[in-house]
């Protein structure tokens, strides 16, 4: 088994990604509701792959490593995606605070100034996002030295292309760690990895077209929904 059984949760997971890029081109009223409405789907994503993720992990311990190593990086996406979604909507809360007023918003009424809670959000994501990103690290480097271990199976399959979209995720939420944190070894580090993706896309490209012109895939008797 690879942790392909998240992918159905990926599209509502992130709109909270989408929310956190969207947010700050949006008055602060409609902000906040979609910055509220970003961190629902956000968690709902989230909670439901770490319940796919218990699955993963003791077949995974059972059973071995899949035959299918790439698909293991499909695991590196939803803590990615949160921890760069959660960086993202907190970047926007303190302009949020600051010009909706506490006051309109029933929840925070009362509860202090709108720069000391704003600042106190901010943290609490930023933390939030650390652990996540330590977690999308872990899959990362798991599913890396799986392949580097060798891949039985090393004729193209539809899961190659996990080498590249899960692990955008992972690059996006480390440059905006990097960012958060003026890191600039993380900053590095996030552009060299963006070069080796566009490099991994541009040659999964090439073997997706050798693939299907050679009717490898994507025809009868080869089928992609296996493990």
């Amino acid at each position: 088994m690879t942790p392909a059984w998240i992918l159905p949760i990926f599209p509502v997971m992130l709109a909270g990604t989408l929310a956190g890029s969207f947010s700050k081109t949006q008055p602060p009223a409609f902000a906040l509701s979609m910055i509220s409405a970003g961190l629902a789907a956000q968690g709902l994503g989230i909670l439901v792959s770490v319940f796919f993720y218990a699955t993963y992990l003791s077949r995974l311990m059972a059973f071995g490593l899949p035959v299918q190593r790439p698909g293991m990086f499909i695991a590196v996406g939803p803590p990615s995606f949160t921890c760069a979604a959660l960086v993202a909507m907190a970047a926007d809360v303190p302009r949020i605070f600051a010009s909706a007023g506490l006051a309109e918003v029933s929840i925070l009424a009362g509860l202090g100034a709108p720069d000391t809670l704003a600042a106190g959000v901010r943290l609490l994501a930023i933390s939030t996002a650390v652990f996540f990103w330590g977690l999308s690290f872990w899959f990362f480097a798991s599913a890396v030295a799986a392949v580097v271990a060798g891949m039985p199976d090393r004729t193209f399959h539809l899961s190659w292309w996990s080498f590249v979209f899960p692990n955008v995720g992972f690059v996006s939420a480390s440059i905006r760690m990097g960012v958060a944190f003026g890191s600039e070894g993380l900053l590095w580090l996030s552009s060299v990895m963006t070069v080796c993706l566009v490099a991994a896309w541009g040659f999964i490209v090439f073997r997706c077209i050798r693939a299907v012109c050679k009717r490898e895939i994507v025809w009868p008797g080869h089928d992609e929904d296996t493990d």
